[in-house]
């Protein structure tokens, strides 16, 4: 038996203990389940800066604040012997900790009072703690770099519109003359330098598009990309340019077709490297590091050798190796390479995905942050020679004591025998031999790629109320080298479509989905494989369709970046209009009859909103069951945290309502209109509250308020008996009685208690008849989720706070 037949054996037997639960990490655990607002809250890395002599490392933390409806991104410091802290503060945001080359001051971008306020650079000396702001660009700071000597900064900017243009504008918008020309406002980028102190000049006015500076080493030249136009469109066109600051004439270093990004110099200031996409000039495929004289010539590929996709890269001033971030498969690593494409190295553990990184100047100490399917992301550091890395922070603690679901990555063979890998997460339930409700989760791109991690989509969530997730890197993803990432071109819906088939087709054989309970979702290109999935087979019982294409003409008419067509159809619909019709899901809507729910932002420029109201008149029209529902504020996926946690929450709903794992009676959710009979109920919200009028709770106190409609008015009179018609169940087999009904008059809210409370409604004719009703439940503090009832309705799952969660609020209104 040879060596690749025993590994073949070994990573069979890997995948078969984990697909029976042997492998499930805390899921069997007696731990809450991860509620819904606590994913959405996971605090997360954007960026990072070690120190230049590598004790201290600043990053920046983004997270959810509910109560706010936004995120905050603050920085944060840790050093090897110190807990990672929070530094800056305030309403604002924080991002972008550049450290000066001296180590004493924080250079870093913030907008402190609204969210209209362009981002500044300000300065926080790290003696004293007080940051203080340094510019005043009229259209904010688009990037920024030290100086090699530490006294100025060099920053990117774009022009500002003339005071006498602007003041004409506000006359104009005054007499309502408020006509847009589409596509007519660009502004030019400025290229300005300022000292500590505050004193700035204008050193380049250059073109529309710019972006990424980059400093030499000398601090006499500076790198950025421009594509010199400024349409979102034109990125393809994107080229490395270098500005000689004595002179303030700038010239192009790179000619070559596709889009270009990230310019670093090298430590002697002769070249400049980049990233690229290998296979020019289309937006997909693999990036590779290039390097070029700073003089112009022709770009070198430095990682084309390895078909590893890099996705960001470090070039330490005194260090001998260039360091990125690749990724392979699904998961994420730091390596290291020397200039001429030799001597490849990882220096990031395997089965964990790396996020933001960086390298002292010398190239010794290496920080990253780093997370798996387990654990959220936290901070490591290391020297490059060490084998073991250490800790420095511990960013989601409340993780700890939650139940996570098993989830690993697992590989199927598709039907042409490519093997296609996708990570499947099992619900807390799942026994050997009894399939499960499955959600097949599809993720956007096409080259996208779903890594093993514990923030991926919201898998984990999907797994506590009873569903397996299979989320496919079907063949156009990234993370499996150039041949697989374009693999899809000329074929969108085709080859992908069958990777997405076989596998479903490999969890019914080994036992793990329901064929009879498979629901299917997805967002952007995810979107589109959805309704081309359900219009393409009846597999599925429920679909949520989120901004998706419907119809690539529309698509293509509409967005502002349609030359995606044209990367993957290889023509314009006026040269070729086949595969345009062919390889919409438009063409085959009378075959949609799974229901679906469609969820779409009203400001989506990219897939626009055009192919989700498309799709959904024409299954209304065709009588399907089909809902719409539309986010103001949105674009192209959903920011805002209350509207995030909206659209899972109907998500949930809507595929329990077809495929619900609960036999006996399908959940609803928090907002959702029921109706059944003659009855129409709606819970308006659930919260926590902490007394009422100074009587305390033995445990926590869940105030739900509903609205119960009687449409048919069948009785005279009809009521509700608070400890027979109304409970809330806690999945124990404990039902929970009413502790009171709520009251509130002149601005006091009082609790009514009793064992006997009943609430009735008489007959008022001509209107239907309507109970508006608020009731407490004296529930256990460690209590998770459960499902509140009335009578024979639909049950409600509603999600509790956490132990340890600061949150009041957990469950607002839906809005339709």
């Amino acid at each position: 038996m040879n060596l690749k037949t025993v590994l073949s054996i070994f990573l069979l037997l890997i995948q078969w203990l984990f697909l029976n639960g042997a492998a499930a990490a805390r899921a069997e655990e007696n731990l809450p389940p991860l509620s819904l607002k606590e994913f959405l809250s996971i605090r997360y890395p954007m960026d990072l800066s070690i120190s230049p002599d590598g004790k201290e490392t600043a990053f920046t933390v983004a997270w959810a604040e509910f109560e706010k409806n936004q995120y905050e991104e603050h920085i944060f410091l840790a050093g090897p012997h110190d807990p990672a802290r929070q530094i800056t503060f305030g309403p604002g945001q924080d991002r972008t900790p550049r450290w000066s080359p001296d180590g004493k001051n924080l250079a870093f971008l913030s907008k402190r009072t609204c969210e209209d306020e362009p981002f500044q650079i300000y300065i926080l000396p790290l003696s004293n703690g007080e940051g203080r702001r340094l510019t005043d660009a009229p259209r904010g700071v688009l990037d920024f770099c030290w100086s090699p000597d530490g006294r100025s900064l060099i920053y990117l900017t774009e022009e500002p519109a003339p005071a006498a243009v602007e003041k004409a504008r506000e006359n104009a918008l005054d007499k309502y003359d408020d006509a847009i020309v589409h596509d007519g406002e660009k502004y030019r980028g400025e290229i300005w330098k300022i000292s500590v102190d505050g004193e700035a000049s204008r050193v380049f006015l250059g073109s529309s598009g710019m972006e990424s500076l980059a400093l030499s080493p000398d601090g006499r030249k500076v790198a950025f990309t421009t594509d010199l136009t400024g349409d979102r469109d034109d990125v393809r066109k994107r080229d490395v340019w270098v500005l000689d600051l004595e002179t303030g004439k700038a010239r192009p270093a790179t000619n070559r077709p596709g889009m270009e990004w990230n310019p670093r110099w090298s430590p002697d200031g002769k070249k400049i490297a980049f990233l690229a996409f290998f296979d020019p000039p289309f937006e997909y495929g693999r990036p590779d590091i290039f390097m070029v004289h700073s003089g112009g010539g022709e770009p070198v590929s430095i990682t084309g050798m390895t078909d590893i996709e890099v996705e960001d890269f470090r070039w330490p001033a005194g260090g001998e190796k260039i360091y990125f971030r690749g990724l392979a498969g699904c998961s994420s690593r730091v390596y290291s390479i020397r200039p001429d494409g030799s001597n490849l190295e990882k220096h990031t553990s395997g089965g964990k995905t790396a996020g933001p990184f960086d390298a002292t100047s010398d190239g010794r100490i290496l920080a990253y942050f780093q997370e798996d399917s387990a654990h959220g992301p936290d901070l490591f550091i290391k020297g490059i020679k060490d084998k073991d890395s250490k800790t420095l922070s511990d960013l989601n603690p409340l993780i700890k004591n939650r139940r996570i679901s098993a989830q690993k990555s697992m590989r199927w063979k598709s039907k042409d025998g490519l093997e296609i890998e996708g990570i499947l997460t099992l619900p807390p339930c799942f026994q050997k031999g009894r399939a499960v409700p499955t959600l097949v989760y599809l993720h956007g791109g096409p080259y996208g790629v779903v890594q093993n991690t514990l923030r991926e989509r919201e898998f984990q969530i999907w797994a506590n109320h009873g569903y397996a997730v299979l989320a496919p890197n079907f063949r156009g993803s990234a993370g499996y080298g150039h041949k697989f990432a374009t693999a899809n071109r000329r074929d969108l819906g085709g080859k992908d479509l069958e990777d997405i088939l076989s596998g479903i087709d490999f969890l019914e054989e080994k036992g793990i989905a329901n064929p009879d309970q498979l629901a299917c979702t997805g967002g952007s290109y995810g979107g589109y494989l959805t309704n081309w999935l359900i219009a393409r087979t009846q597999r599925f019982k429920a679909a949520v369709s989120k901004y998706g294409i419907f119809s690539f003409l529309t698509d293509m008419g509409c967005s502002s970046m349609p030359t995606f067509e044209l990367d993957y159809f290889d023509k314009w619909y006026w040269e070729e209009l086949t595969p345009y019709l062919d390889r919409s899901p438009l063409k085959y809507v009378r075959d949609i009859r799974t229901p679906v729910l469609i969820l779409h932002g009203e400001e989506d420029d990219n897939t626009f909103i055009a192919n989700s109201i498309e799709m959904y008149t024409a299954l209304k029209k065709l009588g399907r069951t089909v809902e719409f529902v539309r986010y103001p504020r949105e674009g192209h996926g959903f920011e805002e945290p209350a509207h995030q946690a909206d659209a899972v929450e109907r998500a949930l709903a809507w595929v329990n309502r077809y495929i619900s794992p609960v036999k006996e009676m399908p959940l609803r959710r928090v907002g959702e209109k029921i109706e059944q009979g003659p009855w129409r109920l709606k819970v308006l919200s659930a919260e926590i509250v902490p007394d009422y009028s100074g009587i305390l709770a033995a445990g926590k106190f869940l105030e739900v308020r509903f609205i119960l409609e009687d449409r048919e008015e069948q009785t005279p009179r009809w009521e509700l008996r608070a400890d027979k018609d109304i409970s809330f169940d806690d999945f124990s087999g404990t039902f929970h009685s009413p502790a009171g009904i709520v009251l509130e008059s002149l601005g006091t809210t009082s609790l009514l208690r009793g064992k006997d409370l009943l609430v009735s409604v008489s007959e008022k004719e001509g209107e239907n008849r309507a109970l508006s009703l608020r009731v407490a439940f004296d529930l256990p503090p460690a209590l998770t989720r459960g499902i509140f009832k009335i009578k024979n309705l639909p049950p409600v799952e509603i999600d509790l706070p956490q132990p340890g969660a600061e949150k009041r609020y957990i469950s607002r209104p839906s809005s339709r």
